[in-house]
């Protein structure tokens, strides 16, 4: 689906900044307001992290999420409704995804079909990096924004760093990726 969409997408748009309709002015505001010195975003993401961090702690439904992450066929013998836990956990990543979409939407205020070409591979290192298992039942929104701060930091100095292009970047959190996947499945095979 995420291929076919993208697809849809650039062939009704091409390439291009679709800049928002005149009239959405309270939207632009709204993506550009600074709260207690931040840009909304920052509390925004702020909620959803302690949202997500109590519910994963503290909720049955978190407890399900883990258990359905460390093996998905215990968790069905032990009377779990696997398919419509992990529908809800699609569900809210999906609407974890379109409030991040809204609001990067709202500061730049336009909507770039092309941004977030290959993201999807930068979330998954920083998942395997903040210590979450990719083999599942391991893991927390507590060292998934650790992962985040370090990846972003780390991104961030090869962007000011102007002898390092944008392809040898590429290259960079390539290799980054390979060596976490690599080095979890050879601490996943020591522990067994």
């Amino acid at each position: 689906m995420l291929l076919a969409l993208r697809g849809v997408t650039l062939a009704i748009f091409g390439e291009e900044t679709v800049p928002l309709v005149a009239g959405r002015a309270a939207f632009v505001a709204f993506g550009r307001a600074v709260v207690l010195g931040v840009l909304i975003q920052a509390p925004i993401v702020a909620a959803a992290f302690v949202a997500g961090f109590l519910m994963l702690r503290y909720t049955g439904f978190g407890r399900l999420v883990y258990a359905i992450g460390g093996s998905e066929d215990s968790a069905r013998l032990l009377g779990v409704r696997v398919e419509r836990t992990k529908m809800l956990v699609y569900a809210i990543s999906g609407g974890l995804a379109g409030l991040a979409g809204v609001l990067f939407a709202a500061r730049i205020s336009a909507g770039i079909t092309n941004y977030g070409l290959g993201l999807e591979l930068n979330a998954i290192t920083v998942v395997a990096l903040s210590g979450t298992q990719l083999t599942g039942g391991v893991g927390g929104v507590v060292g998934t924004l650790i992962g985040v701060l370090f990846v972003g930091s780390l991104f961030n100095v090869f962007n000011l760093d102007a002898t390092l292009n944008t392809f040898l970047q590429k290259v960079v959190r390539g290799a980054l990726l390979v060596v976490v996947v690599v080095l979890q499945g050879s601490l996943s095979m020591r522990r067994r």
